[in-house]
């Protein structure tokens, strides 16, 4: 009777255990709030000194991988 319940739960639980399915739902959800944008990252810190684009949508898609400086971009001066 519940098994159909159960297996939506568990599949649920298993996309937001899931980090790439996160960051994803993330990254749409940060373009609805800005409709002007037209590209959303987030970056991760891969050293003290540099972040990664671990996760990348819109117009800037194909960036996921590419490695930013801490010192020299808009991110790390957040950061710092």
């Amino acid at each position: 009777m519940y098994q159909g319940v159960t297996m939506g739960l568990r599949e649920a639980i298993a996309i937001v255990s899931d980090p790439a399915s996160v960051m994803d739902r993330v990254l749409a959800e940060a373009l609805v709030l800005v409709p002007s944008a037209d590209g959303a990252v987030i970056e991760l810190f891969a050293k003290r000194t540099s972040l990664v684009i671990t996760a990348a949508s819109g117009n800037v898609a194909d960036s996921v991988g590419s490695v930013l400086s801490v010192a020299h971009s808009l991110s790390g001066l957040a950061i710092r």
